[in-house]
């Protein structure tokens, strides 16, 4: 196959040029004045340019975590450790033979697959036996190769004390109107550091009232983007949301969490700017709307592909020997420099404004939103869809687009396996991920950038790659019109539904159906678990952990603790993905978070606001 020969700068200008139009294109169909000129503000990622005269040991990564970030937690009580000692922790530990152990299904070949909750064997314990257990030793021994390896005797106190460490609580400002009454978040890691990550912003043309020593804020992880976010363009008053499930490394996903609210702000703004001046108070039309968090999506994802043009002055112009003759400290630095693009993320966004609800989702993360039936009963329905060459849509289009390739563009590893881009991608959309968009004289010239650095992951380009780009950030868009019945919106990684399973004939995906009873159960009935969690993304995990999912929602505290206590890392990676949950209540359901069991007592934060 011939080789692509496109330069990363004509690849960016072409992708703002298509995306230009599609909002062009949009904005004719609304009524609104043709556009004069459409761009976005510079790139808000700190770039700095590499050259042999830079001093490299002043610069910072664009993609590290800042200083004020809290570090990495450890993923056990010091207890735990001391049970794992006396239970011979240390020792290597094999799983039985007979065991069934999945193939990988997630986003790359070296994270293993987590174990599906229904190979689990259930300990028939309800979260309100804080200490006793239905099965004895004898039996628990007898099943043991079929539970996780960890250790089953945390306290239940401890198990709410690891749970809540991820959790936190954001209410709208004062100054807006109310369009979710409350937010709740959670996060647990299970690669180290965790690579999920997420943010909830409100978007207002209104100054704060709130003094910002007033807000409150509860304890949150170091992936949450959660600093204030100022931007000179303005959308409509409402919320912006998003989860982003990252891999290979966890620079794309912190990167985009930081990024995507403020170009999702500035494409609804320039939208906003473009409507007839008679129309500047009426809601922004759904299509010009799609197409702004399209060109959001598409134009992050472009200015992180132009990085190594960015980053090393003359990128283009160098050719591989000139690259290769770069000294080692050079080459390391501009490496750290670049990981928001060699790594990658999928993500999922909501944007919530009046009665009007859209999703944008590129990649398999989740939205779902609750809607209470007449018959009393929570109900789900899928906002978006899952990009995975599993997915029949997915998979034609990737076959479209690389006439040809049909036999090497998707395919099986083996028997039983999943689907993947060239054998070796999950997701068929994602941001970053580089060396599947790159043109092939880029990665060239990126092989002998990073050839020989010591990298957490290393560099190589995929086998059958031909014809460049094989995966897209382009994401679906979903709009909503809300209604009464409608209660709450679920955004969640991929990691949350491989625990949970549902009944056959669900409309919904079956693990969708379970997510969104397991909140609903949590507002109508807060008084049947004796040990409570009031923040529902934190209640989630932890029923989804104890795999009391198939059993109407009761839970096991010895499953939890040896989910909780599995080292991280590879061996947690067998068992469970990254969970990440945000959870958007809805006015609707506002009567039912004034329990007394569900109030947060103060321990919230009001959103930072992306304003004029």
């Amino acid at each position: 196959m011939p080789a692509a020969t496109t330069t990363t700068t004509t690849t960016t200008a072409t992708t703002a040029m298509t995306t230009t139009m599609m909002l062009r294109a949009a904005a004719a169909r609304s009524g609104t004045r043709s556009l004069a000129a459409l761009r976005l503000p510079a790139c808000p990622l700190p770039i700095a340019r590499l050259s042999s005269q830079t001093p490299f040991r002043q610069l910072l990564a664009s993609s590290r975590a800042p200083a004020s970030q809290p570090a990495s937690r450890s993923y056990r009580t010091r207890s735990s450790d001391q049970l794992a000692q006396l239970a011979g922790f240390g020792r290597p530990h094999s799983l039985h033979s007979g065991s069934a152990h999945k193939p990988p299904s997630h986003h790359h070949t070296h994270h293993p697959q987590a174990a599906p909750a229904a190979n689990r064997i259930h300990n028939g314990n309800d979260i309100n036996n804080e200490h006793e257990h239905d099965e004895t030793e004898t039996e628990m021994e007898r099943h043991e190769h079929n539970l996780p390896p960890g250790i089953p005797d945390m306290a239940p106190s401890a198990i709410a004390q690891r749970l809540c460490a991820g959790q936190s609580f954001a209410v709208t400002p004062p100054s807006i109107e109310p369009v979710v009454v409350r937010v709740d978040a959670c996060e647990l890691a299970s690669n180290d550091p965790i690579e999920d990550a997420h943010f909830c912003h409100a978007v207002s043309s209104a100054a704060s009232t709130t003094p910002a020593s007033k807000a409150t804020t509860a304890t949150a992880t170091t992936a949450t983007a959660a600093a204030a976010v100022t931007s000179s363009c303005v959308a409509d008053d409402g919320v912006l949301l998003g989860v982003m499930d990252g891999h290979w490394d966890v620079h794309c996903a912190r990167t985009v969490a930081l990024s995507l609210p403020k170009y999702m702000a500035a494409a609804l703004s320039t939208a906003r700017s473009l409507q007839p001046a008679g129309n500047s108070d009426s809601p922004l039309p759904p299509s010009v709307v799609r197409a702004a968090l399209t060109s959001a999506f598409v134009h992050l994802d472009a200015d992180l592909l132009s990085l190594p043009a960015r980053v090393i002055q003359g990128f283009d112009d160098m050719s591989v020997k000139d690259i290769a003759a770069l000294p080692a400290s050079v080459r390391l630095e501009a490496a750290h420099r670049l990981m928001p693009a060699l790594a990658g993320s999928c993500a999922v966004s909501a944007y919530i404004t009046g009665s009007d609800l859209y999703v944008a989702n590129a990649g398999d993360c989740r939205a779902i939103l609750g809607s209470r039936g007449d018959d009393g009963v929570w109900h789900a329905k899928p906002l978006s869809i899952d990009h995975q060459p599993d997915t029949p849509s997915e998979l034609e289009a990737l076959r479209r687009a690389h006439p040809g390739e049909e036999q090497t563009v998707a395919f099986r590893r083996s028997a039983g396996h999943p689907m993947r881009v060239l054998g070796n991608m999950m997701p068929s959309r994602a941001f970053g991920d580089a060396r599947f968009k790159w043109p092939l004289d880029t990665q060239q010239r990126m092989t002998a950038l990073l050839s020989n650095l010591r990298l957490r992951h290393g560099w190589q380009i995929p086998q059958f790659c031909y014809t460049p780009p094989y995966i897209t950030a382009k994401p679906d868009v979903v709009h909503h019109a809300l209604t009464p019945a409608d209660g709450f919106i679920v955004l969640a990684s991929d990691g949350m539904f491989d625990l949970m399973h549902g009944k056959a004939g669900d409309p919904a995906p079956a693990s969708s159906t379970q997510l969104v009873r397991i909140i609903g159960d949590f507002l109508d009935s807060p008084s049947k678990y004796r040990v409570h969690h009031n923040n529902a993304a934190t209640h989630a995990i932890r029923v989804a952990l104890s795999d009391g999912v198939g059993r109407g929602g009761s839970a096991s505290d010895r499953m939890v603790s040896r989910m909780l206590t599995i080292r991280p890392a590879g061996e947690a990676r067998s068992w469970r993905d990254d969970l990440t949950v945000v959870v958007a209540f809805l006015p609707a359901v506002e009567y039912a978070l004034r329990d007394s069991l569900l109030e947060t007592a103060g321990d919230h934060r009001v959103m930072s606001r992306i304003r004029r």
